[in-house]
């Protein structure tokens, strides 16, 4: 006859995870622990300046016992640019949290997703490199069109981004 126990094991001062245990004549098989990972991708990647780039956070799991049926992941992810904070999106269904952006500046980026976990998953982070291409156009124009030797020219440049 198989009993199912469920030991509460403390693993923090915040947070407590119930650990399903099958208990054998001989000894108690636990499940391991549930965990979660973030892999993060974009929509451009390099993007450019000023471009609408949108970024989404997949969050799986692992552990646990393959013949329990598990909620679907909830909570949200928080999305940062360094320190910078990007915004935050809710998990879907779907197990993914997506933001769209413009606030990217030129240059090379380092894009961190934060999972905020919820009651039966845990929290967990990933990043990846976003690249945006600054690009700039240089004009110079020559007044007048057509100088003669030794007459005076104006130069004009004009830089776009």
């Amino acid at each position: 006859m198989k009993k199912l126990l469920l030991l509460l094991v403390y693993v923090g001062l915040v947070k407590a995870q119930i650990i399903p245990c099958i208990v054998f004549p001989s000894a108690p098989a636990c499940a391991p622990p549930l965990s979660t990972s973030v892999s993060l991708s974009s929509t451009a990647n390099p993007s450019t300046l000023g471009q609408s780039v949108t970024i989404t956070a997949r969050i799986a799991w692992s552990g646990g016992y393959y013949f329990v049926t598990y909620p679907n992941l909830t909570g949200s992810v928080t999305f940062l640019d360094g320190t910078a904070v990007l915004g935050s999106a809710s998990v879907s269904v779907d197990s993914t949290a997506v933001l769209t952006t413009r606030l990217l500046t030129g240059g090379q980026h380092t894009i961190l997703a934060q999972y905020s976990g919820d009651t039966v998953f845990p929290s967990s982070s990933g990043s990846f490199s976003q690249s945006v291409n600054a690009s700039v156009t240089l004009t110079v124009t020559v007044s007048p069109a057509t100088p003669v030797y030794g007459q005076g020219v104006t130069l004009t440049a004009t830089v776009t981004a």
